[in-house]
């Protein structure tokens, strides 16, 4: 058994150093961050050993290293440092007080290792379902940083069969809670309720939100034990209203979303639907032959709406008739990056600091599927497929998430001109699906993945390429959608829709 300690105490060491004299345990004591982090990184260990003061930068580090073990037991000094980390529903294993037994916290660290293997079996085959003080939230929470899940983790009264609370899970990482977080830490912190985690389809309105599980971590710790007081770590500062969904075709539509904006109404993108412009903002994040159809058709029905867009596009609409007064002057605050080379048409991106709202083109779009409830189980998928069809240059892509980074932090929605709008539970998430997506230099299009699509649309009568083209024009929508969820997988480029 090979454990990682990190810690900068003599009485710790020598403890450790028992251990290792009596038993055939491997024990590495690093004292500091930056070793701890280059022994993650070089080495495979069975458990992790965290001396409180070095939790909080830590954790962080175990939890974004999949190789790294996730059998963590903090060294604490005091039985009032015992009771802070009990917020995060540790179990005894978790927690040990120094001085401690070394015989005694080898077996402690044993039956964690083990807890961890069971957590990790059954949320492998679905079946999240555990008892809150044997398995514990902290224990499960961590091994799911491990997977790519979207779902809600509840915390039940047993007795009751009520629920307590709600963690919004994305791509394995906490995003959002339903309780505050001095509600939460009571409930984590009253023993005397029978507890258990399990999964279920609900939704709640996201009272807190954090970055990742890591940061839930944090938060949780830094409350105030006199005051209470709930840390926030992000708060929604204007929520966009969805006015339409346009589908272009089946699998890409355009979500249209709007906000007041300085005495106007500014729209996601062009809404040729809309009735009365007179008071009208449309951004232009984009142009491609469906945009410009729209605005040709806007400037068809008159009406006094402006556009505002990039320098760049705004060059573009003027040689197709657009004159200077159809443009809108934003306000100084709002940054316009662009992004001319991110795919094959002119794009920008939109910030507006006072809403936290960021308006993009193929940039952080998505397929769509046809049942929007399914958001968090299709969404990830098809943004990264999306991508993969839309996006000229892997390089481009990372510098155009590099230049955003700065608005990452302040965003609580993004906008894109195709598929889904993101809201702040999942900003973080897009972001890092992005930044690890690879686009390879040569597509793999549908065509060539003949012989893969064959076992997924088993037909008869399909002989060839083009009868399999002709078979999806005669089938039910939501067999493209079924197909769709499975070009994923094979990292094919849907160019032939």
């Amino acid at each position: 058994m090979k454990i990682l300690a990190l810690h900068d105490s003599d009485e710790i060491a020598k403890l450790l150093m028992d251990i290792a004299i009596i038993t055939e345990a491997d024990i590495v004591s690093v004292p500091n961050i930056t070793k701890f982090r280059e022994y993650l990184s070089k080495y495979q260990f069975n458990a992790i050993l965290i001396f409180e003061k070095f939790f909080n930068e830590a954790i962080d580090l175990v939890l974004k290293n999949p190789k790294a073990s996730k059998a963590i037991c903090i060294l604490v000094q005091n039985e009032e440092s015992i009771s802070k980390f009990l917020r995060l529903g540790v179990t005894e294993a978790n927690v040990e007080t120094i001085p401690f037994n070394p015989l005694l916290l080898l077996v402690k660290v044993r039956g964690l290792i083990n807890a961890i293997s069971v957590i990790k079996q059954l949320i492998n085959s679905g079946n999240i379902k555990f008892d809150f003080y044997r398995y514990g939230l902290f224990n499960i929470l961590n091994v799911l940083t491990e997977t790519d899940q979207n779902l809600f983790l509840v915390v039940k009264d047993v007795e009751e069969d009520k629920i307590l609370y709600s963690l919004r899970i994305r791509g394995g990482q906490v995003v959002s809670s339903s309780l505050e977080l001095s509600k939460l830490i009571e409930i984590n912190l009253d023993d005397s309720v029978p507890k258990l985690i399990t999964s279920e389809p609900v939704t709640h309105e996201d009272r807190e939100i954090f970055k990742d599980t890591a940061d839930f971590y944090r938060a949780l710790l830094k409350v105030e034990k006199e005051s209470q007081e709930p840390v926030v770590v992000r708060k929604k500062k204007v929520t966009p209203h969805r006015d339409a969904i346009i589908k272009v075709n089946p699998l890409r539509s355009r979500f249209i979303y709007s906000f007041p904006y300085g005495g106007y109404i500014l729209y996601s993108q062009p809404f040729e639907k809309l009735s009365n412009t007179s008071k009208a903002i449309f951004t232009v994040p984009l142009i491609d032959e469906t945009i410009l159809s729209a605005l040709k058709f806007l400037k068809l029905k008159g009406g006094n709406f402006k556009l505002l867009t990039s320098p760049s596009i705004k060059t573009y609409l003027k040689l197709r008739g657009f004159e200077e007064k159809d443009f809108f002057k934003p306000k100084e605050e709002v940054k316009i990056f662009e992004m001319p080379h991110l795919g094959d048409r002119l794009e920008a991106v939109f910030f507006f600091p006072e809403e936290g709202i960021l308006i993009s083109g193929n940039l952080f779009g998505s397929y769509v599927s046809k049942d929007i409830p399914f958001f968090d189980k299709i969404f990830s998928s098809h943004l990264r497929v999306f991508h993969r069809a839309n996006i000229s240059c892997g390089e481009k892509l990372q510098e155009a998430l590099k230049n955003l980074e700065s608005v990452r932090p302040h965003t609580f929605y993004i906008l894109p001109t195709y598929g889904y709008g993101i809201d702040i539970t999942a900003v973080d998430t897009v972001f890092n699906i992005l930044t690890d997506l690879d686009i390879p230099r040569e597509y793999r299009t549908l065509e060539l993945a003949w012989d893969d699509l064959k076992r997924l649309f088993p037909l008869e009568t399909i002989e060839s390429f083009d009868d399999f083209l002709k078979a999806l024009e005669q089938q039910d929508s939501a067999v493209i959608y079924s197909l769709l969820d499975e070009m994923d997988v094979l990292n094919v480029v849907p160019y032939e829709f």
